[in-house]
């Protein structure tokens, strides 16, 4: 199930060249999190994880396919997990505006307790597999990794 969320575009937060600035962008990510999280937190009957400083982005990855103009009013942001670990998610983002993808982006994030990973409890986890999305045979894979790139520096 995808998680979606409507963002209001400010005007400062358009820049010289017309269009939204990209960190903004990725803030509306950021902002898309806060009720995902926020519904986790009802789910599992626990405080949130964002007022308890209950997880660390590790890795973040974006790739800006069209840019939104300084006429939008507002976009909407997609939320899902594509991957789950131990103490991990893999969370996935997808920026539209005028029915068209502006912006994907993944965050890796890393649950924590005490300074140190806090493997998911069941209830956590059967609240993430609600919210994964596509047939990813690694996405329940606590040791699947990455593809890894080949040097091309030789």
């Amino acid at each position: 199930m995808i998680y979606t969320t409507t963002h209001e575009v400010r005007y400062g937060d358009i820049d010289r060249f017309g269009h939204v600035n990209h960190i903004k962008l990725l803030e509306f990510f950021e902002s898309a999190r806060n009720p995902f999280f926020r519904d986790m937190a009802d789910f599992e009957g626990l405080p949130n994880v964002l007022d308890v400083a209950g997880f660390v982005v590790v890795q973040l990855k974006a790739t800006f396919h069209r840019p939104v103009d300084k006429l939008a009013i507002a976009v909407e942001v997609r939320t899902s997990v594509e991957r789950l670990g131990d103490s991990s998610v893999t969370m996935r983002y997808e920026l539209w505006h005028d029915t068209a993808l502006r912006v994907t982006a993944t965050t890796v994030l890393v649950f924590v307790a005490n300074g140190k990973g806090d493997p998911m409890s069941p209830l956590r986890r059967e609240y993430m597999l609600r919210h994964l999305d596509g047939d990813n045979s690694d996405a329940l894979n606590p040791t699947a990794r990455e593809p890894t790139t080949p040097d091309k520096a030789k």
